[in-house]
């Protein structure tokens, strides 16, 4: 494709190209990006405690990049979002392996496209991230009420504001994937089952359970959640056994 598409793959490879830069001027082989991590609400403290200092790690702002590609900045703030990201390894890992980190995120609720709110996905698609964790705070109406705090691991998901915000709306570009993406393992199996041998190594309690996404900013209403739990437990009751395979392992 030749038409310029913002925030499409013309764009991620020119921020790729950017970060990949930065990253070798601090002595980092840009190759080794295979990991990225999105932190969300509550995670802000990630960075510090398991990523390298901001001396031996690339911090940019979003809005750094966006100036960059000649779109908007943004001057919304959102509390325990830094909007930026951070190119390090693991902290006293001894490894190389390069971890890509968007601390905070940017939300259509600001008054952005979706194209954009997932724009720096696609940048960690270009630069060779194999293995995503995102992170959010949910939990709450879970089937088992879960203690606070403790960590949910998303298995499935309802989606209540995607016709809102979309971000495949408008042309597509085979070269970022198909036009018509399947939905059925968002969350992959083999991935979950990591996480929670990870946690259970730990001692660390793991629930499961089914994110529902509405499209904010607002809090939900009482009735709201009532639909949601209603929601959740149809989807989870019909989900343990569907097509011979145990789509939901716990609760």
């Amino acid at each position: 494709m030749t038409n310029k598409i913002e925030y499409g793959y013309d764009d991620a490879m020119r921020t790729a190209d950017m970060i990949m830069e930065k990253a070798e001027d601090h002595g980092m082989a840009s190759d080794e990006i295979k990991d990225g991590v999105i932190l969300g609400s509550g995670l802000g403290g990630f960075a510090d405690e398991h990523l390298e200092s901001s001396d031996n790690a690339v911090e940019i702002p979003y809005n750094n990049i966006y100036e960059t590609l000649g779109r908007p900045a943004s001057h919304s703030r959102v509390p325990g979002h830094a909007k930026k990201i951070i190119i390090s390894p693991i902290k006293d890992s001894g490894s190389e392996r390069l971890v890509m980190a968007l601390s905070g995120r940017e939300h259509p609720y600001e008054g952005i496209s979706g194209q954009r709110a997932t724009f720096l996905l696609r940048v960690m698609q270009v630069l060779g991230v194999k293995t995503l964790f995102g992170s959010n705070a949910s939990g709450v109406i879970t089937p088992n009420t879960l203690g606070i705090p403790s960590l949910m691991l998303n298995n499935g998901n309802f989606d209540l504001a995607i016709a809102a915000d979309n971000p495949l709306y408008g042309p597509n570009d085979d070269r970022l994937g198909p036009r018509f993406p399947h939905m059925s393992n968002l969350y992959p199996r083999s991935t979950q089952i990591t996480a929670i041998e990870a946690a259970r190594d730990l001692s660390i309690p793991l629930a499961q359970g089914i994110y529902v996404r509405f499209q904010g900013p607002n809090y939900e209403s009482p009735e709201d959640i009532s639909r949601a739990v209603n929601l959740v437990e149809n989807a989870w009751e019909r989900g343990k056994n569907r097509h011979g395979e145990h789509r939901f392992q716990g609760e």
